[in-house]
């Protein structure tokens, strides 16, 4: 008896069976590798919209007997052309970022910068490397080169990407070369003077991204917080480029 008089029982406790924990049931998925610039990449099917790559990527396809004949007889060939094909078999025995960075000078040093307005007479147009070669190129044409020339060098078009972006840092747009290297992107611009890992250049803003498998919208998803350079050289040079248009 205890106060208030109710009694505690000193019978035994009946035993209940263990209740089973609830089942849960999860569909596994795996989740896409962050796009370029940490974006979310969304492939779409819409064509006019990249309707100056489909029209540079008919010329590049028409330009591939032209690129053969300079191997095969340098000597008929444009001296622009004939060095960037002898850059391509120097080449050949790189890997890794030797090769990327090498890409990225070789490619950097052979076009002669202009804005398509003054090369082309048009607010936007994308050339074949023999257009920039022989000619004139901006910010898009550098990489198409550097694509091609990749893509020549044994690259899969499942690890590069045309890369538009907004450069926020001037208020322009842009265009780079992503590359694929394992888990990590490199990017190979024309205003640095070596490739850099995606995640260390904060101006970029990605918009789209082509290849001659398709289109993608890059949606930026998250805030990038490194430097754009590892070195107080690195960051003069690519500062000093960045005076220019890209």
């Amino acid at each position: 008896m205890i106060a208030g008089g109710l009694a505690l029982s000193t019978a035994p406790a009946l035993a209940l069976p263990e209740a089973e924990p609830a089942k849960t049931f999860t569909k596994k998925t795996t989740p896409p590798p962050p796009g370029v610039f940490g974006s979310l990449e969304l492939r779409t099917n819409a064509r006019k919209s990249d309707a100056e790559w489909q029209r540079v990527f008919a010329r590049i396809q028409d330009e591939a007997g032209t690129y053969k004949e300079c191997d095969d007889r340098q000597g008929t060939c444009h001296p622009a052309l004939r060095k960037w094909r002898n850059a391509i078999k120097r080449m050949k025995g790189l890997v890794g970022h030797a090769l990327l960075s090498a890409v990225n000078v070789q490619i950097n040093r052979l076009i002669r910068y202009r804005n398509d307005k003054r090369a082309f007479g048009k607010t936007d147009h994308w050339a074949s490397p023999v257009e920039s070669l022989t000619g004139f190129g901006d910010c898009e044409d550098f990489a198409i080169l550097k694509y091609v020339t990749l893509t020549e060098l044994g690259f899969s078009d499942e690890r590069l990407k045309i890369v538009v972006v907004k450069d926020q840092s001037r208020g322009l747009g842009h265009a780079v070369l992503a590359v694929r290297t394992g888990t990590q992107i490199d990017i190979l611009d024309n205003l640095a003077p070596q490739p850099l890992q995606h995640t260390e250049i904060v101006s970029y803003k990605p918009v789209y991204s082509v290849n001659r498998q398709g289109r993608w919208l890059n949606l930026a998803v998250r805030k990038r917080t490194l430097q754009l350079a590892e070195s107080p050289t690195q960051v003069k040079q690519v500062k000093r480029a960045r005076r220019h248009d890209g």
